[in-house]
């Protein structure tokens, strides 16, 4: 049995989307201010290179984004 490459993420924002397991990240202590929520994706933001999104897989509300100093 091969796992999954790709799975699917509800976002509020940004709608249904298909996200690569390689772009998943699991905060095992959550973020700072953000305890209870664990399961991460990252994605690119459509307009600028500077700018991506930190779009929660347990709360289709939250969506942080992340700039590239």
């Amino acid at each position: 049995m091969s796992k999954r490459r790709t799975f699917w993420v509800d976002s509020s924002r940004f709608g249904k989307l298909r996200v690569s397991r390689q772009a998943s990240f699991l905060f095992e202590s959550g973020l700072c201010g953000l305890a209870s929520f664990q399961r991460f994706v990252l994605l690119p933001h459509s307009d600028s290179q500077l700018i991506s999104w930190l779009q929660s897989r347990d709360e289709s509300s939250l969506a942080i984004p992340l700039l590239d100093p």
